[in-house]
């Protein structure tokens, strides 16, 4: 091989290797864009429907539907109204879920003396990293269990805020921790329950 031929060979190899390099950074980058595009915004309204996408022009009609469908750093922008259900917190992800007032509307969470439970993080479902934020839970009654709250975290669940809540006027606990871990209450008003406002068992907590 004439010295010609030998450096033609390593320019061609030099080519090959930016190439290489360029196309690993492009994909890395692809890669990242879509991760951090890959979270959803959903919006529930009473007008709304559970058939639609929980879109903003197409909202889901109960915070169930969108605790159904949330995944790790999604976001569920609710509007103003009253929501007649009792919502199981249900999904988990190291990235965190948050179920937050729409633009500071008011947004109810309603037992009607029917439901046992505003909130639940039950020991059924795998619920961590979740904040929930500007929401008012009221009326929670007996209906038969032991345990009553406006808002229940069973126990294994960690890295719970709960910001700026309201718990009134709930025959049972405004707030129950049970063995629970990272859990912080913030710019909250517990007032009116028949029982103890915040009740901490077993559980790393903090209130402001």
């Amino acid at each position: 091989m004439n010295m010609i031929s030998m450096m033609e060979n390593i320019k061609k190899t030099k080519l090959l290797k930016t190439t290489i390099l360029v196309s690993c950074f492009l994909f890395l980058f692809c890669l990242k864009a879509t991760s951090a595009d890959a979270a959803t915004t959903y919006y529930v309204a009473t007008t709304g429907s559970d058939t639609n996408p929980g879109i903003q022009v197409q909202p889901f009609k109960t915070i169930q539907k969108a605790a159904d469908t949330a995944a790790g750093g999604d976001t569920v922008n609710i509007r103003a109204g009253t929501y007649n259900e009792q919502v199981y917190v249900k999904n988990s992800s190291n990235s965190i879920i948050t179920f937050q007032n729409y633009n500071n509307e008011q947004v109810i969470i309603d037992g009607q003396d029917t439901r046992n439970y505003g909130i639940i993080f039950s020991n059924s479902y795998t619920a961590n990293y979740i904040t929930i934020k500007g929401i008012i839970v009221r009326n929670v009654a007996n209906r038969g269990t032991s345990v009553m709250a406006g808002i229940y975290i069973s126990s294994g669940k960690h890295h719970i805020l709960l910001d700026s809540v309201e718990s009134h006027d709930n025959q049972g606990f405004g707030i129950l921790l049970d063995s629970t871990n990272n859990v912080t209450i913030q710019n909250s008003h517990i007032h009116h329950n028949g029982s103890d406002g915040i009740i901490v068992e077993g559980t790393s907590a903090y209130t402001t």
